[in-house]
């Protein structure tokens, strides 16, 4: 059955994915980054946040314009939203704005901006 979040109205299809939905709204983050103290609700999203911010391997690169990218989903990500002239699909709602980011001209869905510019923050 699916369930509707009471907090911002995602639309959850399990109870189990609800109830790890709602830790993302209860501010308590248990999993945090020993290289840069950036906290995650779910370790699966601090093991994707280590590979991606401070990951070295690169392996997935876009043949359009040579940007690399430490998971095949950011990859396929990047493909849709910058070099598709459709509608982006998969994740991005149609209500989801998009931002370039001023450091390097990534298309990125807005609530990503935050977490991408700590690419940057880190280079400086």
């Amino acid at each position: 059955k699916e369930r509707e979040c009471e907090d911002c109205g995602k639309v959850i299809l399990s109870r189990d994915g609800m109830r790890r939905h709602k830790m993302s709204h209860s501010g308590v983050k248990k999993a945090e980054c020993k290289t840069c103290g950036k906290s995650f609700s779910r370790p699966s999203h601090l093991q994707l946040h280590i590979k991606r911010m401070h990951g070295t391997s690169r392996p997935f690169v876009c043949v359009i314009c040579g940007q690399a990218f430490a998971l095949q989903f950011d990859l396929n990500h990047h493909v849709r939203v910058v070099h598709d002239s459709k509608k982006p699909e998969g994740n991005i709602e149609s209500s989801e704005e998009l931002f370039a980011c001023g450091e390097c001209n990534l298309v990125i869905e807005a609530r990503c901006i935050s977490e991408h510019q700590e690419i940057h923050s880190a280079e400086k």
